[in-house]
């Protein structure tokens, strides 16, 4: 898979009371195997929020419009989806350490689905606690046209250790799962805070498992992570569990993996690495529906080396090393893999 994104982001403030921020983003997908489709999106979004620390009560007003057009494979003729949304947002603080938020909006949807509805109106009421610097817990739930939106977001940080857990269900696109990279830029958010890895860190590019095709899936996930730093090495433990349906025929599958990273600093610029992960994917076929690599179960581990340099204050060099093996229940899909990857990181 390949993709790049381009946009541009707009921010006001509005007569010291509120901030405005409107955002544009192009970005194109491409696929060297003929299955997916290559395809492209369009998306704007707007944001008017009062400023914090302003009073106790705050609001906040959002909306978003996407529009995706795919390409004719020998799989399936060119269409398109859309996706929009409107909404208000508020939060009151109840103490300094206690917040209930809430939110309230219509949803405008096409894409094709076994459900009669695909769009109207949804909700959301959630608390924010944060007892003190360390400890920060976000939960609430919701309610949009494929029912029930629970949400969970809890880190704990104390001296050299951080850990996370979260929990969402909420509907995305196979392709935003597919270009997803956590080592450069969230697709759903390119213009945010960027690098999500620490300096050291392997570079991943594999994006999220998902399905083949291009219908929006149902995704419930799960994910924890813990980090430990000390003065020159950092070890991350990582886990997730994914749970998709697609929208359009049904079809059940359930991508895992977990794993763990050392990293140890050499010298002020370099640093080396290693990792060890594990994936599984099990799904559950529907009038034929396809899920994972060709629609089988699999299982996968992958170990990793790896090398990085800093050149200056903004570029990066990494040379990595990788060794996959995975079995499955489809005989073609049987395979070990030697992978030796150079990546060049600049920020700007």
């Amino acid at each position: 898979v390949y993709d790049y994104t381009v946009g541009a982001l707009l921010q006001r403030r509005l007569a010291q009371t509120a901030n405005l921020r409107l955002r544009y983003a192009y970005n194109e997908q491409f696929n060297d195997a003929d299955i997916y489709g290559n395809s492209d999106e369009d998306r704007v979004e707007f944001d008017l929020d009062t400023l914090p620390g302003q009073g106790r009560f705050s609001a906040g007003l959002g909306g978003q419009y996407s529009k995706i057009n795919y390409e004719a494979t020998d799989f399936q003729p060119a269409f398109d989806n859309e996706l929009s949304n409107a909404e208000f947002r508020l939060a009151f603080q109840v103490l300094d350490s206690w917040q209930i938020n809430g939110l309230v909006g219509e949803e405008w949807n096409e894409f094709t689905s076994q459900r009669e509805d695909i769009d109207g109106s949804y909700w959301d009421v959630g608390i924010r606690w944060t007892p003190n610097p360390r400890v920060e817990v976000n939960v609430g739930t919701g309610e949009r046209f494929f029912g029930s939106t629970p949400r969970a977001d809890i880190r704990y940080r104390h001296k050299r250790s951080e850990l996370s857990a979260s929990y969402v269900r909420t509907l995305t696109l196979p392709r935003t799962l597919r270009g997803s990279d956590a080592g450069l830029v969230d697709p759903s958010d390119p213009f945010g805070p960027g690098f999500g890895e620490l300096p050291g860190d392997l570079l991943g590019n594999e994006g999220q498992p998902t399905f083949i095709g291009n219908s929006p899936v149902l995704d419930e996930r799960f994910e924890l992570r813990y980090r430990f730093e000390a003065r020159r090495s950092s070890v991350t433990l990582s886990a997730s569990d994914s749970r998709q349906q697609r929208a359009d025929d049904g079809s059940e599958a359930t991508f895992s993996e977990a794993g763990v990273t050392f990293t140890r600093s050499l010298s002020s610029t370099l640093s080396a690495n290693a990792r060890l992960r594990w994936y599984e994917r099990e799904g559950q076929e529907v009038d034929g529906g396809n899920f994972g690599g060709f629609g089988q179960d699999s299982e996968t581990w992958v170990a990793g080396l790896g090398l990085t340099r800093r050149l200056g204050n903004d570029t990066t060099l990494t040379l990595a090393y990788q060794f996959l093996t995975q079995e499955s229940d489809f005989a073609l899909n049987n395979y070990d893999e030697n992978r030796v990857t150079f990546n060049v990181r600049h920020a700007f």
